[in-house]
């Protein structure tokens, strides 16, 4: 299952807050992590206390009790300590579940609960063979933490450890790259403050199709105020993917015995090929592309969620071999890289929408700049031919908006869209 739990910022939900601490310790997946705000677990102590006590992995896990739709109640171990997380939904009531999972002797119970005022944490002793019985408010929940109770202990609590707060600073932010150059990347690591750092390296990570120059800087010792800096340099090679891609410089240290890494990048374009000639849009590749329904299609219609369900593009009757289909709300953009004059297409609703729709065309250029747009289109409307001047501009965007309605049935084709290019 994935799921993202503990959400308090949800403005009509039926939980309550301890319920929503519980999905943490009773909902499971691959990789969890809490649905809010962090703000708003620093607006609750008490349920960020709990929180931070959370383990990252389980030992044993075991179902305490449960009844669908009404509750359910599981105990999941981490070392010598055992979780409890309880969830209920319905009328309050007093949650029962057994502890013969618990080994010999007393146990400290810690309880987080909703009380008359909010969150609420109480302690008792506990022992194995006995049970745990805790008052859940309406649409309730708790978590209850055991461990061991020898002499003077007072808390389940583990130190929370926590690696200090540094800096890395790569510089460029940004840059662009055609195979066969090269981009200088410098990186600066700091610890602002605190206990120093141990085995302090700092370098270069090649990514696919890219060599780098220039060796890792390494301080056995790195006090507060220390900066430890490098340059390197990336040259990208005919294997070099078209596109975006990170040039990461990695930070990498041990403190208190934790092997930490933190990483920064520059983040590099290296653009494709310019068009040439008349050149469709559907065989260029795109720098990016979103749809409101399915994937944006080449040379068919949107069809459904799935990749080629489409049909051939059609407005009005008439059929077009090349084109894109898209859902509105949906983006496309390609490189042109200054070398095109001129963009045409003819746009509209596809004829394989049999429902209400509503979409408009938009042609964006570099940093968002309009260049062409349609009116509101409805089936009805046919094809609505859409020309733009191009000249000079190095990404070009084709956006179809909903109309101002919904999204519904708004499948909206760029049918022949083509550039004349030098």
């Amino acid at each position: 299952m994935d799921y993202t739990p503990t959400a308090f910022v949800v403005a009509d939900r039926d939980t309550t807050d301890a319920h929503e601490v519980a999905t943490f310790f009773v909902y499971e997946s691959g990789w969890q992590h809490g649905a809010d705000k962090p703000e708003n677990y620093e607006a609750r102590p008490e349920a960020l206390h709990t929180l931070d006590q959370l383990p990252t992995v389980w030992d044993e896990t075991r179902l305490l009790s449960g009844r669908p739709g009404q509750e359910a109640v599981f105990a999941k171990r981490s070392g010598d300590r055992w979780f409890v997380g309880g969830i209920a939904a319905g009328p309050a009531k007093t949650v029962d579940a057994p502890l013969d999972f618990l080994g010999h002797g007393r146990w400290l119970a810690d309880t987080l609960r909703d009380g008359p005022a909010g969150l609420l944490r109480e302690k008792s002793a506990v022992t194995a063979g006995g049970r745990l019985s805790v008052p859940v408010a309406k649409n309730g929940g708790f978590v209850t933490v055991l461990c061991p109770a020898w002499p003077g202990r007072t808390t389940c609590d583990a130190e929370i450890r926590q690696v200090p707060a540094t800096s890395l600073s790569v510089t460029p932010a940004t840059a662009e790259a055609h195979p066969g150059t090269t981009v200088e990347v410098e990186a600066t690591f700091r610890l602002p403050a605190g206990a120093p750092l141990l085995d302090v390296e700092l370098g270069p990570v090649a990514p696919a199709g890219w060599t780098v120059t220039g060796r890792p800087v390494f301080r056995p010792v790195l006090f507060a105020g220390q900066p430890v800096s490098g340059t390197w340099r990336f040259t990208a090679t005919a294997a070099a993917a078209p596109g975006t891609t990170d040039l990461p410089v990695a930070a990498t240290y041990r403190f208190r015995g934790q092997a930490v890494h933190v990483e920064g990048a520059t983040s590099v374009f290296v653009p494709p090929p310019v068009p040439t000639g008349t050149t469709q849009v559907s065989a260029l590749p795109f720098l990016a592309s979103s749809n409101g329904w399915g994937p944006v299609e080449r040379d068919q219609s949107n069809g459904d969620t799935a990749e080629g369900d489409g049909h051939p593009l059609t407005i009005g009757g008439t059929v077009y071999a090349h084109g894109l289909g898209t859902n509105a709300p949906s983006s496309v953009t390609v490189w042109l890289g200054g070398a095109c004059t001129a963009f045409s297409a003819v746009t509209g609703v596809d004829d394989e929408v049999k429902a209400p729709a509503s979409v408009a065309f938009r042609v964006l250029g570099d940093d968002g700049e309009p260049l062409a747009e349609t009116p509101v289109l409805r089936p009805a409307d046919g094809a609505h031919p859409l020309t733009a001047d191009v000249t000079g501009v190095r990404r070009l965007t084709l956006q179809v908006t909903d109309g101002g309605d919904d999204k519904d049935s708004d499948h909206g084709d760029w049918a022949d869209a083509k550039l004349t290019c030098a």
